[in-house]
C-alpha cells in the first residue's frame, strides 16, 4: 500500500523541482550569453541559414542538370541556357564553400565525441563526416579553379578521384544506417499494442512510425542514387568509359535522381518533422531554452506557494 505524500514531504519535492528549474534557467542564460556577442550571433545566424545553403545548392544542381540533358538529347538549347547551367554550377560548388565551416564543425564533435566503448559505430561516424568534408572541398576547388586561380587538371583529376571515393563510402554508411531505421519502424508499425497503453498513444506512435518510414524510403532512394554516382565515377577514372557521353549521363542522371529524392525527403521532415530533427533543432536556441526555462520557474515556484498555503 502507497501512503500519501506529508505537506513536508510535497514542500521539500517542490523545493528540489524549483532549483532544478532555476539551475536550468542559469545554465540557458550562460549559453545565450554565448550568442549574445558578434561572433557568437554571427555563428549562430550562419548555423541557422545552412538548411536554406543546401536548399539552394539542390536547385542550382537540377539547373545545371536540366542545361546537361538539353544538350545531351540534342535538343538545341539556347545559348542562355548553357550559361545559366554554368553559372548554376558555379553556384553549386560557392554553397559547398559556404558549407566547409558546418562541416568542419560536424567532423571536430564526430573527433571529440569518440565513443571507445562503440570503436565501430563511432569510427565509421567518423569517418562519414570525413567523406563529407572532402565532397565540398572537391567542389571548393573546382570553384576556386574556374573564377580565380586555375587548379592543374592532375590535381582536380585526383580530388575528383576522392570525391568519388569519399560519395560512395559516405552514402554506403547512410544507406546502412537507413535500413536499419527502416526496419526499426517497421517493427514498431507491427508491434502489436500493449495493455497499459492507451489505443491513442498506440494510434500516435504508429503514426509517426509511419511517416518515418516515408521519410527512410526517400532517403534511401537517394542515398543509393549517390552511392550508383560513387561507383560509376570510380569506373570511369582513367578509362575510356569516361571520356563517354553514356558515361556523363550517368553520372548527371544520378546526381539528378538523388537532389531530387533529397529534396523530397527535406520538405517531407519539415512539413512533418517525424523525427523530431526540426523540434530538436528549436530547443538547441538559447533564447528558447532561456524562455522555456522561465516558465518551469514561474510553474514551479507556484507549486511551492501552494504546498506552502497548504
Amino acid at each position: 500500500m502507497v501512503l500519501p505524500l506529508t505537506r513536508p514531504q510535497i514542500r521539500d519535492l517542490a523545493q528540489k523541482e524549483l532549483t532544478a528549474a532555476e539551475n536550468s534557467l542559469h545554465k540557458a542564460r550562460q549559453e545565450e550569453v554565448g550568442v549574445s556577442t558578434f561572433m557568437g550571433r554571427m555563428w549562430s545566424t550562419y548555423k541557422g541559414s545552412i538548411d536554406g545553403f543546401s536548399f539552394l545548392k539542390s536547385m542550382a544542381r537540377l539547373t545545371n542538370a536540366t542545361s546537361f540533358f538539353a544538350k545531351y538529347f540534342e535538343l538545341s538549347p539556347p545559348k542562355a541556357l548553357t550559361k545559366v547551367g554554368d553559372f548554376a554550377k558555379r553556384t553549386k560548388n560557392l554553397m559547398s564553400i559556404v558549407e566547409i565551416p558546418s562541416k568542419l564543425e560536424s567532423l571536430w564533435n564526430k573527433f571529440t565525441g569518440f565513443k571507445w566503448s562503440e570503436p565501430v559505430r563511432s569510427t565509421a561516424d567518423l569517418g562519414e563526416s570525413v567523406c563529407n568534408l572532402v565532397n565540398v572541398t572537391n567542389d571548393s576547388a573546382e570553384f576556386i579553379s574556374s573564377v580565380a586561380t586555375p587548379i592543374p587538371s592532375s590535381v582536380l583529376s585526383r580530388l575528383n578521384g576522392l570525391n568519388y571515393g569519399a560519395t560512395f563510402l559516405g552514402n554506403t554508411k547512410g544507406s546502412i544506417d537507413t535500413v536499419i531505421n527502416l526496419a526499426d519502424n517497421m517493427a514498431t508499425l507491427q508491434k502489436p499494442k500493449e495493455a497499459t497503453v492507451s489505443e491513442l498513444a498506440d494510434a500516435a506512435v504508429k503514426r509517426k512510425a509511419s511517416q518515418q518510414i516515408v521519410s527512410n524510403l526517400l532517403g534511401l532512394v537517394s542515398k543509393v542514387s549517390y552511392v550508383a554516382l560513387g561507383v560509376i565515377g570510380l569506373v570511369s577514372l582513367g578509362t575510356p568509359f569516361g571520356q563517354t557521353a553514356l558515361c556523363g549521363a550517368l553520372l548527371v542522371g544520378c546526381m539528378t535522381n538523388g537532389t531530387i529524392f533529397s529534396l523530397l525527403d527535406f520538405f517531407w521532415d519539415r512539413a512533418l518533422d517525424p523525427s523530431g530533427k526540426v523540434q530538436q533543432g528549436l530547443s538547441k536556441n538559447p533564447h528558447f531554452l532561456v524562455a522555456a526555462a522561465t516558465r518551469d520557474v514561474a510553474l514551479a515556484k507556484a507549486k511551492l506557494q501552494a504546498a506552502s498555503a497548504a
